[in-house]
């Protein structure tokens, strides 16, 4: 399930990289939350809506993801 969440992150972050953030990916806990970071010049400012839209995409490919957590 890793590598699958990895793989959207990497998705994820070719439409990042022009905005001046990029996701990465921290760990997945056992109880399937994923745990990220934004980084960047600009990763502040992008936080709460990159949560929404990243949460709408792993609930759409990957249901099993219990929830994101940004570190």
């Amino acid at each position: 399930m890793e590598k699958r969440v990895k793989d959207l992150i990497a998705e994820i972050n070719s439409f990042t990289s022009e905005g001046g953030f990029s996701v990465k990916f921290v760990a997945l806990t056992a109880e399937n939350v994923v745990k990220l970071r934004l980084e960047g010049p600009e990763a502040a400012a992008a936080q709460e809506t990159m949560k929404s839209t990243i949460e709408q995409m792993v609930k759409t490919y990957m249901p099993e993801i219990s929830g994101l957590e940004f570190v």
